[in-house]
């Protein structure tokens, strides 16, 4: 299944680049799914066999707006990536995710429920 995620957000006040790129890489830990860090920048670069635009997090300017067009095989490899989004939100203000399913709001609705 495939679908594009939109995502956007300011660094929170006291909040680092490398603060990000630390739970990203905490969030990806258990997937192959490699970060590539340069500087204040950084972007999941998915393995050849997945069909997925890299997903980056330039904080140069700390604030970052992109969008990627993925398709997954495994709706574990959703959750993965939703979670990844959930898990930096804390370090963002104005911080805004969407997809063209609305499943985003659907997985928020759940993890408040599940809280």
């Amino acid at each position: 299944m495939g679908f594009t995620i939109y995502y956007k957000g300011t660094l929170a006040e006291g909040k680092a680049p490398s603060d990000v790129f630390d739970a990203v890489s905490d969030a990806i830990k258990e997937t192959s799914w490699p970060l590539v860090i340069e500087g204040d920048t950084a972007y999941i670069d998915f393995p050849g066999d997945m069909i997925a635009e890299p997903i980056g997090f330039d904080l140069t300017s700390r604030s970052m707006e992109g969008m990627s067009k993925l398709i997954f095989s495994e709706p574990e490899e959703f959750y993965t990536l939703f979670n990844l989004f959930y898990a930096i939100s804390p370090l963002f203000d104005d911080y805004e995710v969407s997809d063209d399913f609305n499943a985003w709001p659907e997985f928020l609705a759940e993890k408040q429920n599940n809280a």
